[in-house]
């Protein structure tokens, strides 16, 4: 795994496969949430198999603690492949309850996906393709375009979280696919994607141009959930 708290990094090129860790990021982690500085870039690159017991099975993008000021934390990732990752946490520690991700985890940073692959990929408790979180007073903005999110698995999220969670969350899909992706509890906040604006959070989601099908829960909400400011 790979952590950097200020630089500007570009990947091309590569794998990153059967990597663990037990906390933040299971192949690659940008942590600027001490004031820092992070800017990566990454193309036409696989991460697959990696695994991460809390935090983000292959990706994680850290903009903001609770106990230090939000830094910058910019990431792009152009025509990758993330499949097969997982976060094998139990959710029982707020670490793992507030951003688990068996794929990517945007917490208080800016994440940009275009023609990406976000497929198969596992969460024991939360969820199981890409969270987008804003935390005690961060933003985070997450733009994906032309992406497919597919079969990917979870307790509760399956696809795609967006939520303010205390701060401001911004999610915007465009022309992407999202399909067959499943969750397994029961509880209601459950579903394909789910953009959660409670706990004194702000969080907004904009659709477009979007394919979403076969998705499947056990619960209330197979394709799409809202709670609170949406």
């Amino acid at each position: 795994s790979a952590w950097h708290g200020r630089a500007k990094v570009k990947i091309e090129g590569c794998l990153f496969t059967d990597n663990q860790a037990s906390l933040a990021a299971g192949a690659l982690g940008m942590d600027s949430s001490f004031g820092g500085d992070s800017d990566v870039t990454i193309a036409s690159t696989t991460f697959s198999g990696n695994t991460a017991h809390q935090g983000c099975g292959a990706i994680g993008n850290f903009g903001f603690s609770e106990d230090s000021p939000q830094g910058s934390a910019r990431l792009q990732l152009t025509a990758c492949l993330i499949a097969g990752n997982q976060v094998t946490g139990s959710g029982d520690s707020d670490i793992d309850f507030g951003f688990s991700a068996g794929a990517i985890g945007n917490i208080g940073g800016q994440l940009a996906m275009v023609a990406c692959t976000v497929s198969g990929n596992k969460a024991t408790s939360f969820t199981g393709g890409i969270t987008n979180v804003g935390e005690d007073g961060g933003t985070a903005v997450a733009d994906i375009a032309n992406c497919t999110i597919s079969g990917n698995t979870a307790k509760q999220i399956a696809g795609l979280f967006n939520a303010g969670s205390g701060g401001h969350a911004t999610m915007h899909v465009a022309n992407s696919t999202i399909y067959g992706n499943s969750s397994s509890t029961t509880s209601g906040d459950d579903a394909a994607i789910y953009s959660d604006g409670s706990d004194d959070g702000v969080a907004n989601i904009t659709l477009s141009s979007c394919t979403i099908s076969g998705n499947n829960s056990v619960g209330v909400n197979h394709c799409l959930g809202l709670h609170g400011t949406s």
